[in-house]
């Protein structure tokens, strides 16, 4: 199987999973160490410049039984409070067809994540988190074409429904598609997510979490990476909010990931 080393850092805030139905190689070890900054000006009226300055640990590992574990360690500092630990969260993820390896037409996944939040990450703005334990089942379908080796094109899709113990229901979609070209790795990306919370206002100045707000919001982005040497990988993106309802508005992130496989 290919080695396709594409976290993406999107889930309803910035996850180091992106719920790809590949699994990387079994018993190798994939490292990765991230910081991000995002700034935002404005929330539902409150204009002001806040940011959040994010350091990221993750750990993947798969199986031979088509099976994936995933781990990530976060610690945050924004506008609001310094570096603090902000979440612990795993994945667990299962392909069931695979067009790469067994020639399958597309390739298949489910999955579920499990967040484990600190009230000081629920109550700062800046990490745009539903808060408390949050839980996430999803289904992803992909597929590939491949023109030579370490050249060819991933495309995507992921639905997931989540629920928190200190927030409403969400659905979350997302789009990518990833072009690798020897040392190159060019990768796109659409995130879509959508509460059913009641609270059609958010008040930063008594700010209790986003769990319960009705937001929605549409992200776009960019990611490029580099192969340094063998299986070291440096990549930089950057992510824009295209649409938002009670949410942050002018939202801009970016990101830096070094990525080592064993």
């Amino acid at each position: 199987m290919k080695k396709c080393l594409c976290s993406l850092f999107l889930g309803l805030q910035v996850y180091g999973f992106d719920g790809d139905p590949w699994v990387i190689e079994p018993l190798k070890p994939d490292v990765k160490a991230l910081y991000s900054y995002t700034f935002f000006s404005n929330v539902e009226g409150y204009n002001s410049n806040f940011k959040n300055q994010q350091l990221l640990l993750a750990l993947d590992v798969a199986f031979p039984n088509q099976f994936q574990f995933s781990l990530e360690l976060d610690q945050d500092a924004s506008t609001f409070r310094n570096f603090y630990f902000r979440d612990a969260a795993i994945e667990i993820k299962k392909q069931f067809t695979d067009d790469v390896a067994e020639g399958d037409n597309f390739s298949i996944a489910t999955g579920a994540r499990g967040i484990a939040q600190t009230v000081f990450g629920r109550l700062d703005p800046a990490t745009l988190y539903p808060g408390g334990y949050h839980f996430l089942g999803f289904v992803s379908l992909g597929k590939e074409w491949s023109f030579a080796m370490d050249n060819f094109v991933r495309f995507w899709l992921l639905g997931g429904l989540g629920v928190a113990t200190h927030a409403s229901p969400w659905a979350e979609f997302s789009g990518y598609v990833l072009y690798r070209h020897h040392h190159h790795e060019f990768k796109f990306l659409a995130v879509s997510n959508i509460s059913y919370g009641s609270q059609l206002t958010v008040d930063i100045d008594n700010f209790q979490g986003w769990g319960h707000t009705r937001y929605r919001y549409f992200n776009l982005g960019f990611i490029y990476g580099y192969e340094v040497i063998s299986d070291l990988y440096i990549k930089a993106g950057f992510v824009k909010r295209a649409v938002s309802q009670v949410m942050p508005k002018n939202y801009n992130y970016y990101t830096l990931l070094i990525e080592k496989v064993f």
